[in-house]
């Protein structure tokens, strides 16, 4: 690489700062440091499930890879000259993590860190020596793509000239990598891009110069904190839940249908709708609009400022749950950030009935069978607890006498729903869950859901007691044979079924396992 060391001559050295090398590196390096290429596994990297953000990935292949087209077009024509890359080494990076572990005060905060490094050093293991930390898109869905035969030239008009052959004039547009003639070929991979290369600094200096760099985009104070908070546990738990998402189904079906401006992808608003739901679920309180002091505290992984992986799956599931009717034309337009938020704290709460926090709430002890038909009943539900007339009172105009607006009335979903406290919070549960548990029979007949069975089961000896000492064919049974295990407790209707945990019958173990779900 050829480099040239900013104010490398001085003689004043600042304290702590932030150093880079300026650099260029030839697009066919560049492939071949990025990709698999020639090599067995790159060493360029990105840091795994943040940095290539989904979000941006799809701006880049949307109508047809028009930003990837527009970006190949100037690397030719030499616009892109000035959109230089910035590379750390992971060393770097893996030394100012152990710093901060070291300065680390309370063992929460230690353990949210050592999980990064413990990331970083995977990404080691795989021959990654360097992070991209700003340029991802250029290299992974163009440059590399390209090279690859992914993608091809767009349609603007674009020609090479060959000196060498009496000024001979090629048509690029349009063409693959592989379809360029070779002296064309060779100009493309000789091509050189700027490179900021760190090489000295933390990661804290690292990513305030990425935010500087990109001063001119106009990032809000969330986004900023997103970015300055890059190598925490907490923002790659935000971004598991999209990334882990393959095939896109959360961000088609749920996100890209909430119409609120704050959580618009262009703001991070997807992740900012994620990270106050995961902090609603550890700590019942829902982040205030225009604030993210929670979530800061949630950066730092303080103790009981921690999100568990199980909650990290927990709502990946809620949200593909609602996804499997949310993308539906008849409810998209219904689509309210409110209606997911609400959907993710009932459900939630329904599989966390038993914990502190919702002992004064009756919710529903289900199993879901059909989650789209749930879902739809959900949505249902919702909306006739919105129309429903004694949820609004009329306020009628002075002088016209006229109804001019309604006031909304408090036990009612519209009320619960005009505010976040905790107390509103919990009273949109509350309503939800009485709704749905009106249509349980119904829900059970269909086999939407499962109703489960709260009763603790009885012993075997207390079903061979209560049986008169007789199995479920009513065959003498002995002592000497219940307590030596011979005999298990047989659902007379299958639990999975409906079946309760006290209509038990005595049934041999070989029985029992070959019954399966089938009722005695």
């Amino acid at each position: 690489m050829d480099s040239k060391k900013i104010n490398d001559d001085s003689p004043i050295k600042i304290e702590d700062a932030v150093r880079f090398i300026s650099t260029k590196q030839r697009l066919k390096q560049l492939y071949f440091d990025a990709s698999k290429g020639k090599k067995t596994n790159p060493v360029i990297g990105i840091r795994r499930g943040l940095l290539q953000r989904k979000l941006q990935i799809e701006e880049w292949r949307k109508d047809d890879r028009k930003r990837v087209k527009e970006f190949l077009y100037s690397l030719f024509k030499g616009t892109a000259d000035t959109d230089s890359l910035m590379l750390i080494p992971i060393d770097l990076v893996t030394s100012s993590l152990e710093e901060k572990l070291d300065d680390a005060i309370d063992k929460s905060s230690k353990d949210s860190i050592r999980d990064t490094i413990k990331d970083v050093a995977i990404d080691i293991k795989d021959g990654i020596q360097f992070y991209l930390l700003d340029g991802q898109n250029r290299i992974f869905e163009a440059i590399i793509p390209f090279m690859d035969g992914e993608v091809s030239l767009g349609e603007k008009k674009l020609y090479a000239i060959d000196t060498s052959k009496n000024n001979t004039r090629t048509v690029l547009s349009g063409k693959s990598y592989k379809d360029l003639p070779i002296p064309v070929k060779e100009f493309f991979d000789n091509i050189e891009v700027y490179i900021h290369f760190a090489e000295k600094g933390d990661i804290d200096s690292f990513i305030e110069a990425l935010i500087a760099k990109n001063s001119n985009v106009g990032w809000i104070d969330w986004q900023k904190q997103t970015t300055e908070n890059t190598f925490t546990k907490f923002r790659k738990q935000i971004g598991q839940v999209i990334n882990n998402d393959e095939d896109n189904f959360i961000i088609d079906k749920v996100f890209s249908n909430i119409k609120s401006v704050d959580y618009k992808p262009e703001k991070d608003g997807y992740e900012l709708l994620i990270s106050e739901m995961l902090i609603w679920m550890k700590t019942l309180t829902q982040p205030k609009k225009g604030s993210t002091n929670m979530q800061s505290q949630f950066f730092k992984g303080e103790d009981g400022n921690v999100i568990s992986e199980s909650m990290v799956v927990e709502l990946t599931k809620y949200l593909r749950e609602f996804a499997t009717v949310s993308g539906d034309p008849q409810f998209k337009k219904t689509v309210k950030h409110t209606l997911v938020r609400n959907y993710v704290m009932f459900r939630y709460a329904m599989e966390h009935s038993k914990s502190m926090g919702f002992k004064t709430l009756v919710l529903p002890n289900w199993k879901i069978e059909k989650e789209a038909e749930f879902v739809a009943q959900y949505f249902i539900v919702t909306n006739d607890l919105y129309k429903d007339k004694n949820a609004w009172t009329p306020i009628y105009h002075p002088r016209t006498k006229q109804i001019a607006k309604y006031d909304k009335v408090p036990g009612y979903l519209p009320y619960a729903t005009s505010g976040y406290t905790k107390t509103l919070l919990m009273e949109r549960i509350r309503i939800i869950s009485e709704a749905l548990l009106k249509k349980e029979t119904v829900l059970s007949d269909g086999n939407v859901i499962t109703i489960i069975d709260s009763d603790k089961m009885p012993s075997v000896e207390t079903v061979a007691t209560n049986s008169n000492m007789k199995d479920y064919k009513g065959r003498k049974v002995y002592g000497v044979e219940v307590v030596t295990g011979k005999f298990q407790r047989g659902h007379v209707t299958p639990g999975s079924k409906g079946g309760s945990n006290t209509d038990l019958k005595l049934q041999p173990s070989k029985s029992n396992q070959s019954y399966g779900a089938n009722p005695l």
